[in-house]
């Protein structure tokens, strides 16, 4: 007996399914402006920007257009696009680390993850050595409660 294809699977099981019959219509392709292929210069400043804010102003993106002499459209579906790529590697980043915390218990988050763009903010007034060990002792209920003290 031959094995179901996995069109005949996802039928079977209702994946894939669409409500209705019909494509979407696509513009045709001589209507399409063609791919923008960005410079290096606008790829480097684009990149810069999306490191210091995932989303941009509307005044951010008139400037940032009109200095990589870019549409604000290309620069709005640019940042799209870019977000998308970034939460695909975050998601990707946090099932390799999911992975290999089942494969190797005592894996770190910091061994998994890469080194943050942007320097964390330090406080000279906190002592950060012992704040980043409290942040991460594990710590007991029985530790931290005081006997009850009678009046």
């Amino acid at each position: 007996m031959k094995s179901p294809s996995l069109t005949e699977l996802q039928v079977l099981f209702g994946y894939g399914i669409r409500k209705h019959e019909y494509k979407r219509a696509r513009k045709a392709i001589y209507d399409r402006k063609p791919r923008q292929a960005y410079s290096n210069a606008q790829l480097e400043r684009l990149e810069e920007e999306f490191k210091a804010d995932k989303y941009l102003s509307v005044n951010k993106r008139i400037d940032l257009a009109n200095t990589l002499k870019l549409t604000e459209t290309q620069i709005k579906t640019w940042f799209q696009n870019r977000r998308t790529k970034w939460k695909k590697q975050m998601t990707s980043t946090l099932k390799e680390f999911y992975k290999h915390s089942l494969l190797n218990p005592t894996a770190t988050v910091s061994s998994m993850i890469p080194a943050p763009a942007v320097q964390p903010i330090v406080f000279p007034f906190i002592n950060q050595s012992s704040l980043a060990s409290s942040l991460y002792e594990p710590t007991t209920i029985e530790a931290q409660t005081q006997p009850n003290e009678r009046i």
